[in-house]
């Protein structure tokens, strides 16, 4: 008997990919040229500080759902389907650049960018997560050794040494370094760990507090951000980055609300929708960044005003989202025969599925400006 999906899991993957979408909008349509001047700006602002929780969210799902994963060689068979998502994304990005964009065609460059998690501009996530997805075995092994209370201070210990430093983005307005910032990369690994503790331990308030406690997180962090620019571009700064001091606090709420949606009403429409942009979600967020080349062109020529392309976000979201869909399945179904036939060679034992956490927004070399 199949196990029945969890529609609120859905709800969390469906919208922190919508989220990543929505990230990608600020980054295309010309927001960090601008200074953060007026009131339109301030709120888009604030609201792509909410937004940035998106990479976040896949990470706490990671936690919440891989937690109890043991080692195993055949564990590693998990990551084939986050390799062959990336490898067919990433394939179609390079030929569709090479076609229509004019970029080079050759062999070697498509191998050397596939390895160099180029060819699917969106897919430093992939790199992150399959690091993190190496380390999920001996993490969890570690969490199982602890008690309650050494796993509280475990997440303290991470928060203190990644999340912390972040604040020294506020405290150098006095020339001040108040923590090193050399570990701020461990970020990836605090949110695992805290959606393992979330599983166990979740938050006790209901979801309209969370909720409303995410918003204020955001509110708080977007004013910030827009304070220490004074009245510049909005540059990337570690405070509501990733791993920031704000994102952690939005994020870790706004997983505890969708945890807890009252979502057992809504429709048989809803929850196949859901169920399908779940599914997808992974190969929305790679094969996305074609759409944005056909969308975010065209809103440049008929809108020049970069201030105007604000009030077109809904609609550009929502159009980037429904181009992205039936690429994505198409890849799905691309997907799903290679892993068949992986299945052939190499029988499952019960495989492991591993993709709780995949996918994310857009990082590479644009990455220090804070959605690439």
């Amino acid at each position: 008997m199949a196990k029945q999906r969890d529609l609120r899991l859905d709800l969390i993957r469906s919208a922190a990919v919508v989220m990543v979408l929505s990230v990608h909008f600020f980054l295309n349509c010309g927001f960090y040229d601008l200074p953060v001047q007026g009131h339109r700006m301030e709120i888009a602002a604030i609201v792509r500080t909410g937004l940035m929780s998106c990479v976040p969210l896949f990470l706490l799902l990671s936690g919440w759902l891989l937690g109890e994963r043991r080692w195993s060689l055949r564990y590693y068979k998990g990551a084939l389907r986050v390799i062959v998502a990336y490898g067919l994304a990433g394939t179609a990005c390079f030929l569709f650049r090479g076609l229509f964009l004019h970029g080079p065609l050759r062999p070697g460059t498509w191998l050397r960018e596939l390895l160099q998690f180029s060819a699917a501009p969106y897919g430093w996530y992939i790199a992150m997560y399959l690091g993190l997805f190496l380390l999920i075995p001996f993490l969890n092994a570690m969490w199982a050794a602890l008690g309650q209370r050494e796993r509280k201070f475990l997440i303290a210990t991470l928060l203190l040494v990644a999340v912390a430093p972040s604040i020294d983005n506020i405290t150098a307005i006095w020339q001040i370094q108040l923590l090193p910032d050399w570990w701020n990369r461990l970020y990836p690994i605090a949110y695992y760990c805290i959606g393992m503790q979330l599983r166990q331990c979740p938050i006790p308030w209901r979801w309209p507090v969370c909720l409303l406690g995410a918003a204020v997180s955001t509110v708080c962090g977007g004013l910030v951000h827009i304070y220490l620019m004074k009245g510049g571009p909005l540059a990337y700064l570690e405070v509501t980055y990733w791993g920031g001091l704000f994102t952690v606090t939005t994020a870790v709420l706004l997983f505890s609300a969708l945890r807890q949606w009252p979502a057992e009403r809504w429709p048989g429409g809803v929850r196949w929708c859901l169920d399908r942009l779940s599914r997808l979600s992974l190969s929305v967020y790679l094969i996305s960044w074609i759409p944005d080349q056909l969308v975010y062109p065209r809103l440049a020529a008929r809108v020049p005003e970069i201030v105007d392309r604000l009030v077109w976000f809904p609609v550009v979201v929502v159009a980037v989202l429904l181009l992205s869909l039936p690429l994505a399945q198409v890849l799905v179904w691309l997907e799903g025969g290679i892993l068949r036939l992986a299945d052939r060679l190499w029988p499952p034992e019960r495989a492991a599925v591993t993709t709780g956490g995949a996918p994310g927004p857009s990082a590479a070399p644009a990455e220090r400006r804070g959605e690439r």
